[in-house]
């Protein structure tokens, strides 16, 4: 979905402030691990844990409301029970947020699409984009932020990872680390209410220190606009594509993972192929497409 709003997608992949709205001081909470994360991690900007209990954590001041925060927020990360999330989109569109990461889930996945097309309303409405819901969060090593509520430690390095699936950019997360990859970014997309892999991919066409690009998705959205744009990215880097569904029992549980259709595999794989892009058949195989290509040098010429 385009809700054709201009605001510059560096504000989600490297933000000035970041607010958590829904953050902890109980460490088994995931409000407490995305504030933990971000502040270890060395975010070099603003954090604003947000909650109703107030005091602190981790050293900083806690508010009880976005709205009373003095200064811009740029990016939130939303980690409240899904009941209250629709509430919070409506206190961050009046902030002027930018750009709001959904980590809370409970919507189109299991059939609630009622209350995830009301948060893309609101947020048409007040210019503001949202990733999500059901997504994991994010890293971006330009400004060493790491929202993700289960990554503590992240190697940084060259390569960007988008993925639909949270669970599976988790794990992938963890295989960088052993495999020795180091991320440029890891977001994952979730049931993709408005932000899609395509405009995620406009920042790292462009992104210098990302040489390597691997999705992972379960449905395509906007396929006129990811094909004009993967086209775009091969031209400059390399492409890896891991898509679930190529059998009817995949698509099944594609669609059930985060509400998406999966689509006909052969005219994908088809396109694919027509756009330049690897399509890989497993996560080992695209990791290690990714070593190949962040450790070559790329050729010169046209290919």
């Amino acid at each position: 979905m385009d809700n054709g709003i201009k605001h510059d997608i560096k504000f989600l992949f490297e933000p000035r402030s970041i607010a958590v709205i829904g953050a902890s001081q109980d460490k088994r909470k995931i409000g407490y691990s995305v504030v933990n994360n971000i502040l270890s991690g060395g975010y070099r900007g603003k954090v604003y844990p947000v909650s109703p209990r107030g005091g602190t954590i981790l050293g900083q001041q806690v508010y009880a409301d976005i709205l009373d925060i003095k200064d811009e927020v740029d990016c939130a990360s939303i980690v409240i029970p899904a009941n209250l999330v629709v509430n919070a989109i409506r206190k961050c569109a009046e902030k002027r947020v930018k750009y709001v990461q959904i980590i809370t889930s409970g919507f189109s996945e299991i059939g609630n699409d009622k209350e995830e097309k009301e948060i893309a309303e609101i947020a048409k409405a007040a210019d503001m984009r949202v990733v999500g819901p059901n997504m994991f969060g994010l890293y971006s090593s330009s400004v060493s932020l790491n929202s993700t509520f289960s990554a503590s430690r992240i190697i940084p390095g060259h390569v960007a990872i988008l993925t639909q699936s949270g669970a599976l950019g988790i794990a992938m997360i963890g295989k960088t680390a052993v495999s020795g990859i180091g991320l440029s970014s890891i977001i994952s997309i979730g049931n993709k209410c408005d932000v899609d892999e395509s405009e995620l991919l406009e920042y790292l066409i462009d992104h210098d220190d990302t040489k390597v690009i691997l999705i992972y998705m379960e449905g395509v959205t906007n396929g006129e606009r990811l094909i004009g744009n993967l086209k775009r990215a091969v031209s400059r880097k390399p492409v890896i594509i891991i898509k679930s569904g190529r059998s009817e029992r995949g698509a099944r549980a594609a669609a059930s993972h985060t509400g998406s259709l999966a689509g006909s595999d052969e005219i994908f794989d088809a396109i694919m192929k027509q756009c330049g892009v690897v399509r890989a058949e497993s996560v080992e195989e695209a990791f290690n497409w990714c070593k190949f290509f962040s450790s070559s040098p790329a050729p010169k010429g046209y290919n």
